[in-house]
């Protein structure tokens, strides 16, 4: 119950923000390849980009929207995690029902398995951008790889974040986490909404 309770309090503030930002980054993920596609004779970058790069960092609203970012990438490992949580109570009844996207309705089944499917690279995503939103996370993460000199930590983090630690595979699955993160809070709400109405009399 404790679970249910702080996955959705936590998330009913911060999920568009939260979709915003997995959208924003899926579409980054392919960026070079997306600006041959859009306009194959430019050089510089696109503005497009440079908008959609802007919404990921701060939702296209200066610092402020840096903080808002910077909390919701804060609060995105307690969602995944109490989420988790939840998944492992119903997971006891069946593993292969619980996974199943279509189990038991077919928007309840995507919300949970999918959700489950893309929670480690949702929280390294969400980890390693905190090293962007605050400097006490990054001192902390500098601190804790000592060993490391800051530009390979840096491009480490980085290919992390983005999903350039392997070859393309790992960009398109990086891409397709980030489009079911964008997903995740709106059928949610949606799940809320349907949860809220009345019941028919029968």
């Amino acid at each position: 119950m404790i679970w249910r309770k702080f996955h959705k309090w936590v998330s009913l503030p911060f999920g568009l923000i939260l979709s915003a930002i997995c959208l924003s980054g899926s579409i980054l993920a392919f960026e070079r390849e997306l600006t041959v596609i859009l306009a194959p004779t430019e050089t510089g970058r696109l503005a497009f980009f440079r908008t959609v790069e802007s919404i990921h960092r701060s939702l296209a609203m200066g610092q402020a929207g840096r903080l808002f970012v910077g909390i919701s990438a804060l609060v995105l490992p307690v969602i995944l995690i109490s989420g988790v949580a939840m998944w492992m109570r119903r997971a006891s009844h069946g593993l292969r029902h619980s996974l199943n996207p279509m189990f038991p309705t077919p928007l309840r089944g995507m919300h949970v398995a999918l959700g489950v499917y893309v929670t480690i690279i949702l929280l390294l995503c969400a980890l390693t951008g905190l090293t962007w939103s605050f400097g006490w996370f990054r001192d902390g993460v500098y601190f804790l790889f000592d060993g490391m000199t800051d530009e390979p930590l840096f491009h480490t983090i980085h290919a992390l974040h983005t999903g350039r630690i392997g070859s393309l595979t790992t960009r398109i699955l990086w891409c397709l986490s980030a489009l079911v993160g964008a997903s995740l809070p709106l059928t949610g709400y949606w799940l809320l909404i349907r949860k809220s109405r009345p019941k028919r009399p029968s």
